[in-house]
């Protein structure tokens, strides 16, 4: 199922062409290379929750990624939120993981993704995952854009808990 999404994922750009009619092909651009991270991000985590999330929320230099990031992303099977819609363990002290703000029974995973050094057709990128004390990630993502689809060429942990 989950290689369906990336797969799905890569499908759906090269059918649409991933031009959105009010962004610029350098933003469209953007937005794909975002969207290949958080894939990556979801397949590959050594979270405790993983798939089973209620949610996964996405976070990108500290704040909501762009709209069409969720649009790209639409056929993954946990259900995307942002990342003002979570609340930290530091926000409460009953629990111990990430919560949602519209209904604290419900968990999820924070994908991250810190810092972006980007090239014409290469980006270093920064992220990881974090699910309160549960368990946290930093990670280093090579990507590379060929023939319309960015790609990873190389990932490293540099960080886990």
């Amino acid at each position: 199922m989950r290689y369906r999404l990336l797969f799905s994922i890569l499908f759906g750009w090269v059918l649409s062409g991933c031009v959105s009619p009010t962004l610029t092909p350098e933003e469209t651009k953007w937005n794909q290379l975002l969207a290949a991270v958080y894939a990556y991000q979801f397949e590959h985590n050594l979270s405790n929750l993983q798939w089973n999330a209620d949610y996964f929320y996405l976070q990108y230099a500290k704040q909501n990624p762009p709209e069409d990031v969720f649009r790209i992303l639409d056929d993954c099977p946990v259900k995307l939120r942002r990342y003002t819609q979570c609340k930290l363990p530091s926000d409460y002290t009953d629990f111990v993981n990430l919560r949602d703000v519209d209904n604290r029974k419900k968990n999820g995973v924070l994908f991250r993704i810190d810092r972006v050094d980007y090239g014409t057709d290469t980006a270093c990128v920064y992220g990881g995952y974090y699910e309160g004390v549960m368990s946290s990630s930093h990670e280093v993502y090579d990507f590379v854009y060929t023939d319309s689809v960015w790609t990873l060429q190389k990932a490293k942990v540099k960080s886990f808990r």
